[in-house]
């Protein structure tokens, strides 16, 4: 397995990427090594997908929940104020 990507914004809102990890390594026979890397939260910068992150709310975000790995739903929303997909690209490399 490779991982899971986690809606967290529009119709995701509420999704806690903390507890998907913890209620996957509670699993047994899932094969998910290391849950913490396998869920990956997905976060927005669309302003008609909200709630919507600047890339350092989207960096502690992601410390906050420890998670390894991100994703970003953006379509044609960049730049989102002021910020290009370079700068989401290091964020989520720094989370």
């Amino acid at each position: 397995m490779v991982g899971f990507n986690l809606q967290i914004y529009a119709g995701g809102t509420g999704n806690d990427p903390t507890a998907w990890v913890k209620a996957v390594a509670a699993e047994s026979g899932t094969g998910v090594a290391d849950a913490s890397s396998f869920i990956w939260p997905i976060f927005s910068c669309d302003t008609t997908a909200p709630p919507n992150v600047t890339p350092s709310q989207a960096t502690s975000d992601m410390q906050g929940w420890k998670s390894q790995g991100a994703s970003l739903w953006a379509t044609a929303a960049l730049p989102y104020e002021g910020y290009d997909l370079g700068d989401y690209a290091t964020a989520i490399a720094a989370g």
